[in-house]
């Protein structure tokens, strides 16, 4: 079973990517 720890560095992980992707598609012509 995975430590309460890791769980929140994964979810806090993820939640960076997801704000990553969504300003990738939000301002495609930055890239």
């Amino acid at each position: 079973q995975a430590e309460p720890a890791v769980v929140k560095e994964l979810d806090r992980q993820m939640n960076l990517n997801e704000s990553v992707l969504r300003t990738k598609v939000l301002r495609p012509e930055t890239h």
